[in-house]
């Protein structure tokens, strides 16, 4: 059996870069090993040219002097994130991987149900979880719920935060083995893991 395989058009996640300090360049590295198509912004072009590291797409809307050949320029009205969430989506990709310390929490919760959205930057791994998430982590990892919801059950973890609140509580896992989060209402929260 060979060792290699085929890849499909759009099946690994697109890699979206709004910060590209908010990740360590061995991190960033891991990620693009994958060769995924890379979209950014003018403020994170610079940064990603000079780390020798080749971009797909740049979205803009003022002019841009570009130093690195084939890429596809795309001018968006509104903003940035939407633009290129409608443009995955368009292009039939089913995942994004979205390097940043910032992001608007209501935008990407509106987009959970049509990409697979995760976030990472400042060591933390934040995904869209649908209620009826699950995984395996070992003891002691720490998990954090962003989003508020309602009815929320945790397997698995202990609170060790002082939130009363379903939001931004902090949970530990007790053991090795699956922990999951359950709850009524949204369809779909933001939960943090730190990597």
């Amino acid at each position: 059996m060979s060792s290699h395989h085929i890849v499909k058009e759009n099946q690994e996640p697109a890699l979206l870069v709004m910060q590209a300090s908010s990740m360590a360049a061995e991190d960033l590295g891991q990620l693009l090993e994958w060769s995924p198509t890379i979209i950014t912004d003018p403020a994170s072009y610079a940064d990603l040219t000079a780390q020798g590291i080749k971009v797909d797409l740049l979205f803009s809307n003022t002019a841009v002097h570009l130093s690195q050949e084939h890429i596809q320029v795309i001018s968006y009205p509104g903003d940035f994130l939407t633009a290129a969430f409608q443009y995955l989506i368009a292009h039939n990709f089913k995942a994004v991987n979205i390097i940043t310390d910032s992001f608007p929490e209501a935008l990407i919760l509106s987009f959970a149900d049509q990409l697979n959205i995760v976030i990472l930057g400042n060591g933390k791994r934040i995904i869209t979880a649908k209620s009826g998430y699950e995984k395996w982590k070992p003891k002691g990892e720490h998990i954090h719920i962003l989003s508020p919801v309602e009815g929320l059950e945790v397997r698995g973890l202990t609170n060790v935060s002082s939130v009363t609140a379903d939001v931004d509580a902090a949970y530990v896992t007790v053991a090795d083995g699956f922990y999951g989060v359950q709850f009524s209402k949204p369809i779909f929260c933001l939960l943090a893991e730190e990597i």
